[in-house]
């Protein structure tokens, strides 16, 4: 009994519902559920993660932005313009 009660205590907020569903409804990033979750702000949305995660009700990863493709030359011609002219 005693745990039914810290997890009403731990999800007693406006917002926390709301995230939790949209966590099981398949978001996974910030911004998606900054979308999912109508009217919350920003700050309020990380400080609401940040207290799940200290609760272990969430686990937060972090994911290394990919490089950019394109845009850049080919490999091919970044060798010719290292070559030397004469």
């Amino acid at each position: 009994m005693q745990a039914l009660r810290h997890a009403f205590v731990v999800v007693n907020s406006k917002w926390k519902l709301p995230i939790i569903v949209a966590l099981r409804a398949g978001t996974r990033h910030f911004r998606g559920l900054e979308c999912s979750v109508a009217g919350i702000s920003t700050k309020l949305l990380a400080k609401e993660l940040k207290e799940l995660e200290a609760h272990q009700l969430i686990v937060r990863t972090v994911r290394v932005p990919r490089p950019a493709r394109g845009g850049g030359l080919p490999r091919a011609a970044v060798r010719a313009l290292a070559q030397p002219r004469h």
